[in-house]
């Protein structure tokens, strides 16, 4: 199979051979690696299946490891006019998953992979052998201390500027999260290439949106509403 990974991937550290599907019109970026039970991974943003590099690196041995990018996401297409909503992105992991013809599956969720993987598993619990969650919620975090130092920043009109025009999120807001564990320049470098045009940062914009006015109390999760402080699921 010829290898369509772009040239500025990193093939030291992601050496996994590109997969695409047809999706809602759209090419949608996978790879899938090693045999056995099947793993799949699903990320939050602004990321993509690089996140998994390690992990399936270690696991591949043992298991099939599956890694989709969402659309508007990683080496997936990304149009500027498309329905970015958490409830959307798990239709489409509905429809790749499918294409798979995937059963028993251990869904390994991480950020807002947690809320797309978690309206799957929901709707199709016959397919789902166990779930791992990553850095994700199950509740509204409104009474947090953090969320609300945090909330003022997030509302600032400024925001959509540094979003959208200095690439805020990979450049220096990812970066931030891995705290002590500070990231190579070449690491950061595959994190922000995937965002580098305008019109490419479409899709975390959109879903940064979603989280805000989710914790805002403006809308929920497709239509279901967060919350296990309410005995409810996504």
């Amino acid at each position: 199979m010829e290898d369509t990974t772009p040239n500025w991937v990193d093939r030291h550290e992601y050496p996994f051979q590109s997969r695409y599907l047809m999706v809602n019109g759209y090419r949608q970026h996978y790879i899938d690696e090693g045999t056995g039970d099947t793993l799949v991974f699903v990320h939050g943003t602004p990321s993509w299946s690089f996140d998994f590099r390690n992990v399936i690196k270690n696991l591949q041995h043992r298991f099939r490891c599956i890694a989709f990018d969402h659309i508007g996401f990683g080496l997936s297409d990304k149009p500027v006019t498309y329905d970015y909503s958490t409830l959307n992105h798990s239709l489409t992991l509905e429809k790749a998953i499918n294409q798979l013809q995937l059963t028993d599956i251990t869904l390994v969720m991480h950020d807002f992979g947690g809320p797309i993987g978690f309206r799957y598993a929901l709707e199709h619990p016959q397919r789902i052998r166990k779930l791992v969650v990553l850095n994700s919620w199950l509740w509204s975090n409104q009474e947090d201390a953090d969320f609300r130092r945090i909330q003022a920043v997030l509302r600032s009109p400024l925001l959509p500027f540094l979003y959208r025009y200095l690439n805020v999120s990979p450049r220096f807001l990812l970066p931030a999260s891995f705290g002590q564990h500070k990231l190579t320049k070449a690491i950061r470098a595959q994190y922000i290439h995937p965002f580098r045009k305008l019109s490419s940062r479409t899709a975390p914009w959109l879903l940064l949106v979603l989280w805000l006015r989710i914790r805002l109390g403006l809308t929920s999760y497709g239509n279901r509403e967060a919350g296990l402080k309410t005995n409810r699921c996504f």
